[in-house]
């Protein structure tokens, strides 16, 4: 799939394009191309599911052509908020599943025929989205003539005003995000712009989903008036299919006009008719669309309506818990509420400005229907704005609060006593027993032989003590030695009277 974020990559130094820039003719062909391949397949969707229905049997509505590819151009066209002419009246009502349906095919298409032609010049992108913004329009002229050859359709000069303004942002976010001058702005405030956007989309979500959640309450508690209403429209099965699969595609819109409901404005239901929590339900004329049965009756609203207030105070708050940098970075107090603030006002102003798109008319009595967007959004983006903010301060207090107990719980922290365990016994395998071989001795070598002397002819004195003096007598003394020894006694004493 074409990703928004894949844009040219910012480098140390300012490459050049990675292949030559085709020129202004080939640039404006590709983006022509893309919006029309956009309208193509938009269109092709729509024409699936009205081939099904006039397959099932004929669709008999107002409006709208029963053939099938008549019907998916009438239907392409009201997603842009093109008037249809029925004759007698003239129905303005854009089903929001359509639009975001148109506008994503257009927004990734052009986003790809910039990438593709290497327009990451601000001329050339340029040239591209001019391109797209033609064949937007283009596409829709030719829609405009499908759709009034069964005699109710689409003017083609309402055809290409609606196109031209839902094509011209379209190209730009399509197109601007491919340029080096966006590459430099979101290296230089990308992170700031992420965390806002991030917070931003969260409140989009929980938005989205009080809406969602009091509408199908709503319908609910009025089961009995949808089914009726349902049955009353529906016209056989084909009939009632196409009419759950159009309140579908009006299902965003009802959405937004409970949001605008709890943001305190409330909704036009005609000229003489309106609905706000400050008033009271007042309408007479209002079409059979089973998705109006979650009205309520004419009168004051119960007291109960009052917690609708939840929804826009609930996002507000979502948004300021998520305005804080991803992966556990800090910045000062003041950024964090700076960018709480930003994002909620942001998605105020955009809510209600799509809550005015969502709107419209039938001319006469039903001229007004829906909520007034230029109302609705300053309020919505007050409301949003006070209610991150307020989270956001609580949230960075407590954060504040809590870090000096971890750090003194850190310091006074006593360290568990070690409990002494038993020691393992030792779980390495015995060493195998040696061999016969190893365990006897080594016999250690013989002394080598000390060599004898060579004879001199000399007496050889007799082995004896080390340092005792041998005296050498003559064979006439022998025989006095002996009588000498014999008269020594036990103690080598003489007994005798020792001789001169």
């Amino acid at each position: 799939m074409v990703s928004l974020d894949a844009g040219p990559r910012l480098r140390t130094t300012r490459p050049g394009p990675a292949r030559e820039t085709p020129g202004p003719r080939w640039l404006l062909a590709a983006g022509a191309g893309a919006a029309l391949l956009g309208a193509a397949v938009a269109t092709a969707l729509l024409s699936a599911v009205t081939v099904l229905l006039w397959a099932a049997g004929p669709i008999v509505s107002d409006g709208v052509s029963a053939a099938p590819f008549r019907g998916a151009a009438t239907l392409y066209l009201m997603g842009q908020r093109a008037p249809i002419e029925s004759g007698t009246y003239e129905l303005v009502l854009p089903p929001l599943a359509i639009t975001a349906l148109v506008v994503v095919l257009t927004v990734r298409l052009a986003g790809w025929a910039a990438r593709t032609t290497a327009a990451h010049e601000l001329g050339p992108a340029a040239v591209v989205g001019t391109g797209v913004l033609v064949g937007h329009a283009a596409a829709a002229g030719v829609a405009a003539w499908v759709s009034a050859r069964a005699g109710a359709g689409v003017d083609l000069f309402d055809a290409l005003r609606a196109a031209l303004i839902l094509g011209v942002p379209c190209g730009i976010a399509g197109v601007v995000p491919q340029t080096w001058p966006w590459a430099f702005a979101v290296a230089r405030v990308g992170d700031r712009v992420r965390t806002g956007a991030r917070a931003a989309g969260f409140g989009a979500l929980a938005l989205a989903a009080g809406g969602a959640a009091a509408l199908l309450i709503s319908l609910a508690l009025h089961a009995g008036e949808f089914s009726d209403l349902l049955g009353l429209v529906g016209g056989g099965v084909n009939g009632g299919v196409g009419i759950v699969l159009l309140c579908l595609a009006l299902l965003p819109n009802a959405v937004l006009w409970v949001v605008s409901l709890a943001a305190g404005p409330g909704i036009a239901l005609g000229a003489d008719g309106g609905l706000s929590l400050t008033g009271e339900m007042h309408g007479d004329a209002l079409p059979a669309l089973p998705l109006l049965a979650a009205l309520p009756g004419a009168g004051p609203l119960p007291g109960y309506a009052w917690l609708l207030v939840a929804i826009p105070v609930g996002a507000g708050g979502v948004v300021g818990w998520f305005a804080r940098p991803a992966g556990g970075k800090r910045r000062g107090w003041r950024e964090e509420l700076a960018t709480a603030a930003v994002a909620g006002a942001a998605l105020g102003l955009g809510a209600g400005l799509l809550a005015g798109f969502s709107g419209g008319g039938a001319g006469g009595r039903l001229d007004a229907f829906g909520p007034n967007g230029l109302v609705v959004a300053p309020l919505l983006a007050a409301q949003l704005a006070a209610a991150a903010v307020v989270l956001a301060a609580g949230r960075i207090g407590w954060e504040r609060y809590r870090q000096p107990l971890a750090n003194v719980a850190g310091r006074t922290m006593v360290p568990a006593p070690r409990i002494p365990t038993q020691k393992k016994p030792d779980s390495r395998p015995p060493a195998a027993p040696e061999s016969t071989a190893e365990a006897m001795p080594t016999p250690e070598p013989a002394p080598k032989p000390t060599p004898e002397p060579e004879s001199t002819g000399e007496a050889e004195p007799a082995d004896g003590p080390a340092g005792t003096p041998i005296e050498v007598v003559a064979a006439a003394d022998v025989d006095d030695l002996a009588d000498d020894a014999e008269g020594a006694g036990p103690t080598g004493e003489t007994e005798g009277p020792a001789r001169d």
